[in-house]
């Protein structure tokens, strides 16, 4: 299998964990800003990382699926041992809530953070928007991280 995508990525490393843990051997062709080939843009026609090719998985033609939830769950079916992903109803409710949460909602905050400080800086020869990085730490991630924490069941697992 061949994952496009950049490891700087927090969606990249979510499916190459979870391929990890399932011990599915994957292929990182690493893509980003200024680097889309075509093959890629085959598999994820809207740019999005990470991207997923598996090579003769359906019906002989090459499978692609972009989105790292997507990317998961794929891997969880074709592969369904170990689980990684609750049976329980309940139990795979929350997994999949967590997973978004993380997605979307923290993921909107912390990029915010890490874009400003690390990306433009590191790799854009471009200015930290420290102001845009400080108001995501004061005001806009301590509600989140307050909810995880009154969250997290007191065995320390977010789910089972």
């Amino acid at each position: 299998m061949i994952l496009y995508g950049n490891t700087l990525s927090p969606f990249v490393r979510k499916a190459l964990v979870v391929a990890r843990e399932k011990g599915v051997e994957m292929t990182v062709e690493r893509v980003g800003m200024g680097n889309r080939p075509p093959e890629f843009l085959e598999a994820s026609p809207f740019g999005k990382m990470p991207a997923l090719r598996d090579p003769g998985a359906d019906h002989g033609k090459d499978f692609l699926l972009a989105d790292s939830s997507a990317i998961i769950h794929y891997l969880e079916a074709k592969y369904p041992a170990p689980a990684l992903i609750p049976a329980d109803p309940m139990n795979r409710a929350r997994a999949i809530w967590f997973d978004e949460f993380a997605d979307t909602v923290l993921f909107a905050s912390a990029v915010k953070v890490f874009f400003n400080r690390v990306i433009k800086p590191k790799f854009l020869n471009q200015e930290c928007d420290e102001a845009l990085a400080a108001q995501a730490i004061e005001t806009e991630l301590p509600p989140m991280f307050d909810y995880l924490e009154r969250t997290v069941p007191d065995c320390g697992y977010l789910v089972g």
